[in-house]
């Protein structure tokens, strides 16, 4: 984030979708590195694969007693998963709409609840087990 913000400044860097791109391209005229595009998108698309696979080994770690019973859920959930990612890439307006309601989702997932919680556990008096090791 910091060299998106060194390359472009905080007003242009807060208004480019995929800053790395251009980024890259910058880097292409500049005659240093050629195909730097190819580079961004391979590295994106790695990223992208890479967290889903750490997601769904998660999932899959949690729910193993539903895997364990039914050995074609893998492939059930990636086709489900692969088709909801096809509905809603295929049309871009649709796909930032829904982005933009993914980082609400995203705020109220690691600020809110997480709040919520230690304020009522500060408020309930903190009582926690006496056999856990004290850090």
């Amino acid at each position: 984030m910091i060299g998106i913000i060194a390359s472009f400044g905080p007003a242009r860097a807060s208004n480019i979708f995929y800053p790395k791109i251009l980024q890259s391209q910058r880097i292409y005229f500049g005659g240093f590195i050629e195909f730097g595009e190819l580079y961004i998108l391979i590295q994106i698309v790695a990223n992208y694969f890479i967290k889903y696979i750490i997601a769904f080994y998660a999932f899959v770690i949690i729910y193993k007693n539903m895997f364990n019973k039914r050995p074609f859920a893998y492939y059930f959930i990636s086709f489900v998963i692969f088709i909801a990612s096809y509905a809603v890439s295929k049309n871009t307006i649709i796909f930032f709409s829904l982005l933009n309601f993914y980082s609400y989702l995203s705020f109220i997932g690691f600020i809110v609840i997480p709040f919520l919680t230690f304020t009522l556990l500060f408020l309930r008096g903190g009582k926690y087990d006496k056999n856990l090791p004290n850090t």
